[in-house]
């Protein structure tokens, strides 16, 4: 049941990347200049993303407004994780950064952001198609979703053993992403539910105790699993 469920997302998300242009050969590996896209950036080993620029050239999305980032970052040894950032239809320069984790251990958080909270579009029926999510979180926060640990969604390397371990390349990906992305360093703040309420409390001491440039403002957790006897 769950290789199953894996690979009907995995198949769900490829389409949706499809409708913005995408591929499963950009989403499943690091990301390249195909000529459909605009604004690719490229630092090797440290940033790797396709940029969407809001505008016309974004075609069949179906919210046009929207700018929005996706791609890999480094975690630990060979770790890459994917990520999928969207822009605050308002201020992004001043909204709140919100980084969503979903449980399990192991569920993709691209599912929250095609549906649930999600980005600024959710997919319609039979996923041949999207359309304007008006209760997006995006709304009034900049929101980015991250597959991890390594082996869930898009996410590549060796699967870690303990949710410690899993968490240091989580660390390593937002710190390195606000380190290349400052305009978005606004006011941070770690969200999930389930599962996600082991791995952010964590999460969040690291990026107070290392000194990360990361601007932490607080944690929301929704339903969270924090004691399994409870």
């Amino acid at each position: 049941g769950i290789t199953y469920s894996v690979h009907n997302m995995k198949i769900c998300i490829t389409a949706v990347l499809g409708l913005y242009r995408a591929t499963l050969d950009d989403a499943a590996s690091p990301p390249r200049d195909d000529g459909g896209l605009r604004g690719v950036s490229e630092e090797p080993g440290k940033l790797r993303v396709h940029e969407f620029a809001a505008g016309p050239i974004l075609g069949g999305i179906c919210d046009e407004t929207v700018r929005q980032l996706y791609g890999y970052l480094p975690g630990k040894g060979d770790t890459e994780l994917f990520y999928w950032f969207f822009e605050s239809r308002n201020n992004p320069g001043s909204s709140p950064t919100v980084i969503y984790f979903r449980g399990g251990p192991g569920a993709s958080s691209l599912t929250s952001a095609l549906s649930g909270n999600g980005g600024p579009c959710i997919v319609n029926d039979f996923g041949k198609s999207t359309s304007i999510n008006e209760y997006s979180w995006n709304t009034a926060a900049n929101v980015m979703y991250i597959d991890q640990p390594a082996g869930v969604g898009f996410s590549k390397g060796p699967i870690p053993k303990t949710s410690e371990e899993a968490a240091e390349s989580t660390y390593l990906v937002i710190d390195q992403f606000f380190r290349l992305r400052p305009e978005y360093n606004t006011r941070i703040f770690l969200a999930g539910g389930s599962y996600a309420g082991h791995f952010i409390p964590p999460l969040a001491a690291k990026l107070k105790q290392r000194g990360s440039v990361v601007r932490l403002q607080g944690i929301l957790l929704g339903n969270p699993s924090i004691a399994p006897e409870i």
